[in-house]
């Protein structure tokens, strides 16, 4: 009787643990670290399914650069400050732009590349001036009688240039041009000589319209 309680009890016994291990579930060095491994994983899944979903919300905005304005006047071109828009031909560019059907990325591209090669032939045209300007001032200083030319010249226009004169003659660089600076040092010296008379009555002097068209009679 002793061993058959004793049994009993030991069965008892294997069964309650047996009982405990499915509740509370088995803890072993085998299937410990897969177990980790395997919650691991599933947060990992759940985890880049979120950024996955969020990523897709924002690619659901469309970049600016990459759409095509309902109208040519919804183009944005930006240019730089130096250089000076042409209203007109940006309003014709616009709407072959439209009609092509480029974004507004590519339109801003093709818009920098025409307005770079304006403000480099721009400047091309600068230089070649400004060096064209600087080889007539040369010749001019190059004469012996500069000094007193100049003055004579000088004296001309401010006893008989208007300010439009004056004014074309900056805006056109002719000022500086060789022709003209002896055109105007000519009539300045002629109307500093003795002999020239502001037109009194029975004098035999030259007078303003005479130095300055004599082959007019």
């Amino acid at each position: 009787m002793a061993d058959e309680t004793d049994n009993t009890q030991a069965t008892e016994t294997a069964g309650a643990t047996e009982t405990g291990t499915e509740t509370k579930g088995v803890d072993t060095l085998l299937t410990r670290d897969l177990t980790t491994t395997t919650e691991q994983e599933t947060e990992e899944t759940s985890e880049t399914g979120t950024e996955e979903k969020a990523e897709g919300k924002q690619e659901e905005k469309p970049d600016p650069l990459a759409v095509v304005p309902e109208k040519p006047e919804g183009y944005q071109l930006a240019f730089d400050k130096s250089i000076q828009v042409d209203n007109a031909l940006q309003s014709q560019f616009c709407n072959t732009a439209h009609e092509l059907g480029l974004n507004q990325g590519q339109a801003q591209k093709l818009a920098e590349l025409y307005a770079g090669h304006i403000a480099k032939s721009q400047a091309e045209s600068q230089k070649q001036l400004a060096e064209t300007v600087s080889s007539w001032e040369q010749t001019i200083k190059s004469s012996p009688d500069f000094k007193n030319n100049i003055g004579f010249a000088q004296k001309a226009l401010a006893q008989y240039g208007s300010p439009e004169l004056i004014e074309t003659l900056n805006q056109t660089y002719l000022g500086s041009h060789p022709a003209i600076f002896n055109f105007i040092s000519k009539i300045g010296k002629e109307l500093a000589e003795p002999s020239f008379q502001r037109g009194e009555a029975g004098g035999q002097g030259k007078t303003a319209e005479e130095v300055m068209y004599p082959n007019s009679k």
